[in-house]
């Protein structure tokens, strides 16, 4: 998972403040967010009881969709007001606070 979100860091960084080819940020961020999504899945299984997993599944799911929902409208906002910079330094700040909070 720190693997994922260093590579999900490193990617939003070189978009944002260097002129490397955007294709090669792409691949990172693509490597990086799916490291995240396969791991953070399984560990559900160590922090819950097993006669409880199917509820902790649908419960982890359910705020997982939720959240990317409402990261769509975010990000929509930020960069119709705001515009793409200010949208590349909230992603770095937020992947900035995960990376924190796993560590």
């Amino acid at each position: 998972m720190l693997a994922g979100l260093f590579l999900s860091l490193a990617s939003h960084l070189l978009l944002t403040f260097t002129f490397v080819e955007p294709y090669a940020c792409t691949v990172l961020l693509g490597l990086g967010y799916s490291l995240v999504v396969t791991t953070w899945q399984p560990l559900v299984t160590y922090v819950i009881a097993p006669n409880h997993l199917g509820t902790a599944f649908g419960i982890a799911f359910t705020i997982n969709s939720v959240c990317q929902a409402v990261n769509a409208y975010i990000t929509g906002y930020i960069v119709d007001n705001m515009g793409y910079f200010v949208l590349e330094v909230f992603f770095i700040m937020f992947t900035t606070c995960k990376y924190l909070h796993i560590i």
